[in-house]
């Protein structure tokens, strides 16, 4: 009886080595503008014993074909690493390999190599093109972009608030004349009295 279970015990334990992996990973190709992040993600049903990534240049024809590809992590599960501003971390049955800031350098296709209860190669192209160019000038032209209270200049402004220096002029000269005027024709009737009065001479 305990050999028996212990035949279905190594039964069990080579079925589970031999499942297949089905591999799912990102596929076709992934486009991000320059210095933005980009991630690709790699998941099997069995848990990884290694995966490693290479990269070929873009346009280099098959992404399957071995030469041409330049190594760019080789690593054992589990763990993390980090190299050329990508980050690998592999987990159990998944992998997932980032960048923060995607750089032109890292534009291409991105082969993996991954091995869990089989051994399968996949491909995945990354895209990096430039951000849009941003507006030289302000969209409301090329006008002095500070904010103005009263659209009018400022010598417009002290005009309004202020007379000009001739009209000053001007009115200080009439103002006095003006109370001048005012004080004799307040005075003419007394002086018209006073000139009818006859003067009395005094006689020693």
């Amino acid at each position: 009886m305990l050999l028996w279970a212990l035949l279905l015990t190594l039964i069990s334990q080579g079925a589970g080595a031999g499942a297949w992996d089905d591999p799912v990973c990102t596929e076709g190709v992934v486009s991000v503008t320059r210095g933005a992040p980009a991630e690709m993600t790699c998941n099997i049903s069995n848990p990884f014993l290694h995966v490693s990534v290479c990269l070929r240049a873009p346009g280099r024809g098959d992404c399957q074909r071995r030469g041409d590809c330049r190594l760019v992590f080789t690593q054992a599960a589990p763990g993390c690493s980090s190299w050329d501003g990508w980050r690998l971390c592999v987990e159990g049955p998944s992998a997932r390999m980032v960048t923060e800031e995607a750089r032109a350098s890292q534009a291409g296709e991105y082969q993996w190599t991954l091995v869990g209860g089989q051994t399968e190669q996949l491909c995945t192209t990354l895209n990096v093109s430039e951000p849009p160019e941003q507006p030289s000038t302000p969209p409301w032209g090329t006008q002095d972009p500070r904010p103005a209270q009263d659209p009018r200049p400022a010598q417009d402004l002290h005009s309004a608030q202020d007379p000009p220096p001739g009209r000053l002029h001007v009115a200080l000269i009439l103002v006095p004349v003006l109370l001048l005027c005012i004080l004799a024709l307040g005075g003419l009737p007394f002086w018209r009295r006073n000139l009818g009065r006859p003067t009395h001479v005094q006689f020693p």
